[in-house]
């Protein structure tokens, strides 16, 4: 489901409200997985209820995305390339931290609704790859070591 409805993108950009509800759908669910894509990182996702911040970033993304398709001007208009670049740039803030999403009600959302990991911050042992190439990230040996009050120096 996608975080703007097509009669709210046609509020935001009233100058579409002759595209087929269908087709704007489909660009604003494919704006909805791009911000989905950037946000997992910190929140669970699909963020519900839609936090007006990710609303309006799909409204803005499909936009683009829909002007980019059909328009030979847009993509020659460096309007919609900062726009572009505007949108991303927010995506990149709210995945790193920087910026924290607020929902309904004021409520700051957080990566606290994550489920916790003991190996979020290190290199995993095990992956998807041959098991040749397992190893053992130092800093987790050495913050383990730490943490259970073994001199960390011992490691060698």
């Amino acid at each position: 489901m996608p975080y703007a409805t097509v009669d709210r993108f046609f509020t935001t950009y009233p100058k579409f409200s002759t595209v087929h509800s269908g087709t704007m759908n489909s660009f604003l669910v494919k704006a909805s997985a791009v911000i989905d894509a950037h946000v997992a990182r910190v929140l669970t996702v699909p963020v519900t209820p839609a936090p007006e911040l990710l609303t309006g970033l799909c409204e803005d993304l499909a936009y683009i995305q829909y002007l980019r398709r059909n328009s030979m001007e847009a993509s020659r208009d460096s309007t919609i390339d900062k726009m572009y670049a505007d949108c991303m740039g927010l995506l990149d803030d709210i995945s790193a931290g920087r910026i924290t999403i607020v929902g309904s009600g004021g409520v700051a959302l957080s990566s606290a609704d994550l489920p916790w990991s003991s190996v979020r911050d290190y290199v995993p042992t095990f992956g998807v790859f041959d098991i040749e190439d397992a190893k053992v990230d130092n800093a987790r040996l050495a913050d383990d070591y730490a943490e259970r009050g073994y001199d960390v120096a011992s490691l060698g």
